[in-house]
């Protein structure tokens, strides 16, 4: 008698994606206003739940030119600093000062605080300092983005153009190899071609000292070419998914007088389930274009995640 064989097996992409504005504001700290937001993600497979839509009544359209706090110190704007360099060396934060002034012309002090875009960026505000002729050491702490502007705010829209990282092959990648119960399952890309077109928005409204608005949404164009190739050695059913890879996109722009330069990293990930009624070798294709917008929205005191997605395949 011939065993009855079937093999069920479907692919879906997840694309997980943060922003890290490393220059002006570690992630979560935008503003006292509001608590700490987490990474935004979204699972594009056609199983998703209807997308939620937020109730947007502000406008950025009248948003004012931002005011910088008196305390606050922008090295690339002032003559008298020739370089800082931010150190964890000794074991504390600390950024290292050489100038081109005497300290008769120019002074840090415990208070101040210093927003630039050496070594990714930072916004530290000094708690201790030691000062000879032309070199300081200030031992400091992160500061946030709500204490450097007094008001006004930035909308920024950043687009990523680099056909290098827009375009990644991961034919050959290994999903699965191993056991699974009483069968051995290889799981492979036998063909693994995924565009994406990232463009991030991100954009905040501080009015004395605090967190009024502020949007970090991440909308991604994504075309995918997948075929998976499966052996199978007995009866199972598997659902897994596996990190494909990760791409960043480093971006810098001006918030007014603030320099502020950080990194969009996306991660990609493979989903799959399978199931097989006995020994079976098959393939399977995806062909799929996906919209995907996710991120997060600060309106009246309270944070609120966005996820939308359109999939064809």
């Amino acid at each position: 008698m011939q065993q009855h064989r079937t093999l069920r097996a479907s692919l879906f992409l997840t694309c997980l994606a943060f922003s890290t504005l490393s220059a002006c504001v570690e992630y979560g700290h935008i503003g006292e206003a509001g608590p700490e937001a987490p990474p935004s993600a979204v699972n594009t497979s056609p199983t998703e739940p209807p997308a939620q839509e937020p109730d947007d009544n502000f406008s950025w359209e009248h948003i004012e030119v931002p005011q910088l706090a008196d305390e606050v110190v922008v090295p690339e704007d002032e003559p008298c600093i020739d370089e800082v360099t931010h150190s964890l060396a000794s074991g504390s934060d600390e950024l290292h000062f050489t100038f081109l002034c005497g300290p008769d012309n120019f002074q840090l002090k415990p208070g101040d605080i210093v927003v630039g875009t050496e070594g990714g960026g930072y916004l530290r505000e000094i708690l201790e300092i030691e000062r000879d002729q032309w070199t300081a050491i200030a031992v400091t702490e992160q500061a946030q983005l709500a204490d450097v502007l007094l008001n006004g705010g930035f909308r920024e829209q950043l687009s990523f153009n680099d056909s290098a990282r827009n375009s990644i092959d991961f034919s050959g990648k290994e999903l699965f190899s191993g056991s699974v119960g009483d069968s051995e399952l290889s799981l492979s890309l036998s063909k693994g071609s995924i565009s994406i077109d990232p463009t991030l928005t991100l954009a905040a409204d501080f009015g004395w000292f605090s967190l009024q608005n502020a949007d970090a949404i991440l909308e991604v164009d994504m075309d995918a070419e997948l075929e998976v190739v499966a052996a199978i050695s007995n009866e199972l059913s598997l659902e897994d998914s596996v990190q494909l890879g990760q791409v960043n996109y480093p971006f810098a722009f001006a918030a007014g007088p603030v320099p502020v330069a950080g990194v969009l990293q996306v991660r990609l990930h493979a989903g799959f389930e399978i199931s097989a009624e006995a020994e079976a070798e098959a393939s399977i294709g995806l062909d799929a274009h996906s919209s995907v917008t996710v991120g997060m929205e600060y309106r009246e005191g309270d944070w609120t995640p966005i996820s939308k997605r359109d999939w064809d395949t």
